[in-house]
């Protein structure tokens, strides 16, 4: 069985995940941006963590079947002329962002099994901790090995 390249499910499916990266991007950026600006929320590495596990789901029914996986690649080079874009391309992108997800998950403060991210203050509200560029290198080496994907 073949799809049509410019079938209904793989301009979906490239959709989807067209759009889980350009999320995990933003991601990246802005945690990149507020550790280099001093320190950052770990609030943005909840974030990145969560949309690296949407993406991992999107990018499971993308690679389920390499029919679908390959008509999703010419779909992805028919939109960016003069763009090379291969299956390695998918598959490398694939794994920094699974780094990404675990270096935040062996980072990420946690006590006795719970995040251990934020504390409440009767004056502020919940008041989330924050990290500097110093405290999580791991995370921030895996942020620029998953840009470097993407360019």
């Amino acid at each position: 069985m073949t799809l049509p390249v410019s079938g209904s499910p793989v301009i979906n499916d490239y959709d989807r995940l067209w759009n889980a990266i350009v999320t995990l991007r933003s991601d990246c950026l802005n945690i990149k941006q507020l550790t280099t600006a001093g320190s950052c929320s770990l609030q943005w590495f909840l974030q990145l963590a969560q949309d690296c596990r949407q993406y991992n789901a999107i990018y499971a029914v993308c690679t389920a079947t390499p029919t679908l996986s390959n008509a999703i690649i010419s779909w992805a080079q028919q939109q960016t002329p003069g763009v090379t874009f291969s299956g390695t391309d998918f598959t490398n992108t694939n794994a920094a962002v699974q780094t990404m997800l675990s270096t935040v998950a062996a980072q990420y403060p946690t006590t006795g099994g719970f995040l251990a991210d934020r504390h409440w203050d009767p004056a502020e509200g919940v008041v989330w901790t924050t990290v500097t560029a110093a405290q999580v290198p791991t995370v921030l080496a895996a942020i620029d090995a998953f840009l470097a994907t993407l360019s």
